[in-house]
């Protein structure tokens, strides 16, 4: 039984790890462009090269400064 109690806390626990490890390696990308569109869920930027991106706006979408970007304007976007 006591065993069993230790080989159940190690398996919850490497699960846990990992589960951890996964969350903090997703990938961030920054952009710095320029606002040319902005809808409730989607954002459109372009960059210095005038490359188009499109973001979908939502809890992990940070903005520099912090706060909705207004069109025409310059940011830097953090976005995973």
């Amino acid at each position: 039984m006591k065993k069993m109690y230790i080989l159940i806390v190690v398996v919850l626990g490497l699960t846990l790890i990992a589960g951890v490890v996964v969350t903090n390696s997703q990938e961030l990308k920054t952009k710095i462009g320029t606002v040319t569109g902005f809808s409730k869920k989607w954002l459109t930027i372009k960059d210095d090269e005038g490359k188009d991106y499109n973001f979908r706006v939502g809890r992990a979408t940070s903005y520099q400064p912090e706060r909705y970007p207004k069109v025409g304007e310059r940011s830097l976007f953090l976005i995973r």
